[in-house]
């Protein structure tokens, strides 16, 4: 009866990854051929003809042993692949439904792309606005060596600084740089996080999972790896996808649709020519944008990750014999 059920489910998840639609097929987990080792499904495929082999050769060793034991770790070990293979394709089903779900929501083909992208944007943003108070606190100090001076300079004289309150200015910009420079840090460690994350989970942590469940003491593991999969690959970049969306329908709500983000030219950067007080005004803007992704947004992902997990984690330890 478990058979029965576990094919049944096998089945509609099978159909699920099938109705997903041409624009996110299984060509996502390839990354257009920028893989590591061999392609993510290549590599899963090879996991589970592997664990097929050990079932078979330990089924066959009892049988011409007569050995009740091993015929029993065959077929109990039978039927935990079975769900290792279920629980595959249900994350590659979700993987490709989250991806179905945010091409018609936030219009992206990849949600490994769009974050990118999205941190990109506001990485380049923090830079232009390192790169702006640099030059201008260096004019600033440049303006504070101007000094009147009265007198005969052999003998004697007095002097003023005329632009001293410009040394000031300096510092006040300096101060805003101090602050932008870890919030921009912040912004490439999560993109180097999110780049290792495509790398490693469908390639190692995918098949690792697979060949761990095929022991009782290895079941346990396997199931937190397979959720750790499943959190790291399907619920933190539609996270980073959601906060993107988000954020681009504040900087720019005539143009919501996250694909058409140019990295060079940020929402946030239309709109902000203008000098003096405006100037200051969108400047403190944009740093402001800057906070909830570079402090608040990982925090509440990680959240999410860790909930998610231990969740996932549980319901998998439910289904082991």
């Amino acid at each position: 009866m478990k058979l029965h059920a576990l094919a049944f489910c096998f089945l509609l998840l099978s159909a699920a990854v099938g109705a997903t639609g041409e624009r996110c097929s299984f060509e996502l987990f390839d990354r257009g051929g920028n893989y590591w080792l061999a392609p993510p499904t290549t590599m899963i495929a090879w996991a589970v003809m592997f664990s097929i082999l050990a079932v078979a050769l330990v089924y066959m060793a009892g049988k011409v042993f007569e050995n009740e034991r091993l015929l029993t770790w065959a077929n109990d070990e039978a039927f935990n692949l079975g769900i290792s293979v279920l629980v595959v394709v249900g994350i590659l089903a979700f993987t490709l439904g989250s991806c179905s779900v945010l091409a018609n929501y936030a219009g992206v083909d990849n949600q490994f792309d769009a974050a990118y992208r999205y941190l990109d944007a506001q990485g380049k943003m923090g830079l232009q606005i390192v790169g702006q108070l640099t030059d201008e606190s260096l004019a600033k100090q440049l303006d504070a060596t101007e000094y009147l001076y009265i007198g005969w300079v052999v003998i004697d004289g007095k002097g003023v600084g005329i632009k001293s309150n410009q040394k000031a200015i300096s510092s006040h910009m300096e101060m805003t740089m101090d602050l932008l420079l870890p919030l921009i840090a912040s912004l490439q460690g999560q993109r180097g996080v999110l780049q290792i994350i495509e790398i490693i989970t469908m390639d190692l942590m995918m098949p690792f999972a697979i060949i761990l469940r095929l022991t009782p003491f290895g079941r346990e593991a396997g199931n937190l790896l397979f959720a750790i999969v499943f959190g790291l690959y399907v619920v933190v970049p539609t996270m980073y996808v959601l906060s993107a969306t988000a954020w681009e329908s504040i900087a720019n709500p005539q143009d919501q649709v996250l694909n058409r983000l140019n990295p060079n030219e940020t929402a946030l950067g239309k709109g902000c020519s203008a000098s003096g007080p405006a100037q200051a005004e969108c400047r403190a803007y944009k740093i402001g944008s800057l906070i909830p992704q570079a402090i608040f947004i990982p925090n509440l992902i990680i959240v999410v990750f860790v909930t998610c997990t231990m969740a996932l984690a549980k319901a998998l330890r439910a289904l082991s014999i």
